[in-house]
């Protein structure tokens, strides 16, 4: 019988089969089409900014950055103490860190913290991994969750505590990954539980006496639409969709969702934001909460291209898809490893020289207080444009995946105060990946200033109008 069958299915199981190994050759083809129809189909930048038309505070979730694993040397990890002057004046308000349990480094916990507060900024910390006695290695199945919930309130009540370091506003996300092979292959609702470690981390943190305000969340997935469940070619349960579901069974505290996202498509972070919506539709219990990428950028790998003016586009062009979509993103990293003196993903190398993706941060971390809006934005330059009540400053970029789009882009302002002012012009791009600055007077008795910008490739430019005279 079941020779049979095959021979009179023997058709249908080789078309079968002949499909599946298409479908590599369909999507890449599909890509290479789609890639040539948009570059058919660009749409040319044509920058029209309304100072009056006023949109609220200028939200900035790009004033974040993530510091990984690597160490100086075995047991040390990288210091940002020699690189701290430079992280303050880039004005981040989150570095997240982790391996902040681990026996090697816990000794360490304080130093590392009072890093992040001397650059300014406020600790994000992802609790992990195992210490010695919770699991049977790092990254292991845990057997003793008393030793690890009492770990993880000895360091709340350390950085948060009124008696310890005194820190509010501290982001505290459980564990790193964990749906990663790399980071512990966690499971949610079975086997190894990540739903059972972040009950019980919260309740670890919750039981913490003394304490400033502080923000719990997870699960720093490393895939967001990790399957665990569902056909050949359709997924019927997601592993953040069970998550959700056991925190909304139990009520559990979750104050943030949090993934990472290494992608050269602007459009995979909105689609990232949409995904999430959508499961929350399923779980109208739960209450809203914030969006945060702890670890974003061009590409997951080491690689050169984290040394260009590439990255610095796509970071201005992400930050700029970010607005209305997500509370927070850190950058991931500061400051490379000693092991990668060019291909690190840092905005700064390891002796500290800046890259032009810090360039960029800091155009970005000089938008005014609040936001005004931008239109004609192309396929390729988009801009974010920022007011204050002395003047003006805008951030555009061209970013282009194929690194060929040169445009040049008229850009006109409206509704100026008549006055003079002092116009400070910086660009980024192939010709000056540090940035170049140049300052002028600007003079306009109408209210109105326009230009013609040519930007080159993968391109960034800020102009800030500070005013410093009115027309009498």
């Amino acid at each position: 019988m079941r020779h049979n069958f095959f021979i009179g299915n023997l058709k249908l199981i080789l078309g079968l089969i002949l499909a599946i190994l298409l479908i590599p050759v369909l999507i890449f083809t599909g890509q290479k089409t789609v890639t040539f129809l948009s570059r058919a189909a660009a749409i040319p930048a044509n920058i029209t900014i309304d100072i009056g038309d006023f949109q609220g505070e200028l939200p900035k979730p790009w004033e974040g950055l993530s510091q990984g694993g690597e160490q100086e040397k075995p047991g040390t990890l990288v210091s940002l103490t020699p690189v701290a002057g430079s992280v303050r004046a880039l004005g981040v308000k989150y570095i997240r860190v982790d391996h902040v349990l681990e026996d090697a480094f816990y000794p360490n916990l304080q130093s590392r913290i009072n890093e992040i507060t001397s650059s300014g900024a406020i600790p994000f910390i992802a609790l992990s991994y195992f210490p010695g006695g919770v699991a049977d290695s790092d990254i292991g199945t845990p057997t003793n969750y008393a030793l690890w919930k009492s770990k993880v309130k000895s360091l709340v009540e350390q950085v948060s505590g009124r008696n310890g370091m005194n820190i509010s506003g501290v982001y505290y996300e459980v564990w790193n990954e964990p749906d990663g092979p790399g980071f512990g292959n966690f499971s949610v609702g079975q086997g190894k539980d990540y739903y059972t470690l972040y009950k019980s981390t919260v309740d670890a943190i919750l039981s913490a006496q003394n304490v400033n305000s502080f923000k719990i969340g997870g699960p720093a997935l490393a895939d967001l639409r990790r399957c665990v469940g569902g056909g050949l070619f359709t997924c019927q349960t997601f592993w953040l969709d069970k998550f959700l579901e056991l925190v909304a069974r139990d009520n559990t505290r979750l104050d943030f969702i949090s993934w990472h996202r290494y992608s050269l498509r602007m459009s995979d972070y909105k689609n990232d934001v949409n995904f999430i919506l959508e499961l929350f539709k399923k779980h109208p219990g739960l209450p809203p909460v914030e969006k945060i990428i702890t670890e974003w950028g061009s590409d997951p790998a080491r690689s050169q291209i984290h040394n260009t003016v590439f990255d610095a586009a796509h970071l201005v062009a992400a930050a700029r898809t970010f607005i209305g979509q997500v509370d927070l993103a850190t950058k991931f990293e500061v400051r490379d490893g000693p092991d990668n003196p060019d291909k690190g993903w840092g905005v700064l190398f390891h002796d500290g020289t800046k890259k032009p993706t810090y360039e960029a941060l800091k155009l970005l971390n000089g938008l005014r207080r609040d936001r005004i809006s931008v239109s004609g934005e192309g396929t390729f330059v988009t801009g974010i444009a920022s007011r204050d009540n002395s003047g003006v400053t805008i951030v555009l970029s061209n970013y282009d995946q194929t690194g060929s789009n040169t445009e040049t882009v008229p850009v006109r302002i409206s509704g100026l105060s008549a006055g003079k002012y002092r116009l400070t012009k910086e660009t980024i791009n192939s010709a000056y990946p540090l940035g170049r600055q140049e300052t002028f007077e600007v003079v306009t008795t109408d209210g109105i200033w326009s230009t013609q910008e040519l930007m080159l490739p993968n391109s960034v430019v800020r102009y800030d109008f500070q005013l410093i005279g009115f027309n009498p």
